[in-house]
Parts: C-alpha cells; sequence; structure tokens
C-alpha cells in the first residue's frame, strides 16, 4: 500500500490529499499483530494478507509524514470498527479529519458519491466530506 502511494504522490503531487481505505476493519483488537486488521486481502490461492491497525499506522502512515512529508486532510475508513476512540487516537496526527464508524458498514460501504468523485469536483471540504 505505501508503494502505491509513494508512487501516487511522485506521479500526482496535490495540494489537497485524502485516503479512504475500504476492505475489512477490526479496530482496536488489531492492535495484536496479526490477528486482526485494517485491511486483509484474500489472494484467490487460499492466502491471506493482514495489516492490523498498529502496522498500518508504523508502516504507511507515519513513514509517509515522516519521509514524505504527508498529511492527509481526511483519513477515512469505509469499512467496519475503525471508529472507535482507541483506533482513531493512534492515527488522528496524521490527518485532520478522521471519518469512520464505531459498528458495522452497510453491505455497499460508502459508495461513490464521496470514495470515487474526485475533490475538484466536489467542491467540497475534507470537513464537509466527512460531515456528509
Amino acid at each position: 500500500l505505501k508503494d502505491i502511494l509513494d508512487l501516487t504522490f511522485a506521479l500526482h503531487p496535490a495540494e489537497h490529499v485524502d485516503l479512504i481505505v475500504g476492505g475489512h476493519g477490526d479496530g482496536w483488537t488489531s492492535f495484536e499483530p496479526l490477528q486482526r486488521a485494517v485491511i486483509f486481502e484474500n489472494d484467490g490461492r487460499g492466502g491471506i494478507y493482514w495489516l492490523g491497525t498498529k502496522q498500518f499506522v508504523d508502516r504507511v502512515l507515519k513513514p509517509l509524514n515522516e519521509e514524505e512529508n504527508v498529511h492527509f486532510e481526511l483519513l477515512g475508513f469505509d469499512e467496519c470498527l475503525m471508529g472507535e476512540l482507541s483506533t482513531l487516537s493512534i492515527m488522528s496526527p496524521y490527518a485532520d479529519v478522521l471519518v469512520a464508524s464505531p459498528d458495522t458498514e452497510p453491505a455497499a460501504g460508502w459508495g461513490g458519491a464521496y470514495k470515487n468523485v474526485a475533490r475538484i469536483f466536489t467542491k467540497q471540504s475534507s470537513w464537509d466530506i466527512g460531515k456528509a
């Protein structure tokens, strides 16, 4: 994920940066390494790759901030259980606005209204997107 973000920032530098993560979240329980996740993916061959909350901060958010001076205006989690205070508190230094659900997300998630529309087209601030 960090490699993808590094490439994105290199190809498309921007003054305003948001990151919305979609998948299956496990919130504070993912502080236990490799047992729960911010993101997990099935590789289609029976293997599952995990990225826990602490690993997401340590391997993605913190290096992007310290090495490349990336601070997100909006950090969103379109996934379950990521809106807990304990989870958000370790991510708060890396974004101005954090948007996440304390319990479950509906099957369709947030949908395309905010996730897939660039800020240039919505003309909304991160705060307005978060409130919506």
